[in-house]
């Protein structure tokens, strides 16, 4: 989803070449990319060790379930935004 975005962001800048709107893609490209970057390490860095995960060793892991749920907000907003 976040290719499919930056793509949208990219086609805007071509189709409109104003300087507002190449800023206001770029941000928003961005904040895209970072949240793309947020969610991959949420999910790599979820328990430390690592391999808690898959082997049921003891090690300290986050609620997954309520850091996806806040996460879940950012694709509402920069669907709105685009």
């Amino acid at each position: 989803m976040t290719l499919a975005k930056l793509s949208v962001m990219t086609l805007y800048r071509r189709i409109f070449p104003t300087k507002d709107i190449k800023i206001i893609s770029i941000i928003l490209s961005v904040v895209v990319a970072a949240y793309c970057v947020a969610l991959i390490l949420v999910g790599f860095l979820q328990c430390i060790p690592l391999d808690s995960i898959w082997t049921g060793k003891p090690g300290t892991c986050i609620d997954v379930g309520t850091a996806y749920l806040a996460l879940a907000y950012v694709p509402l907003h920069h669907t709105v935004r685009l």
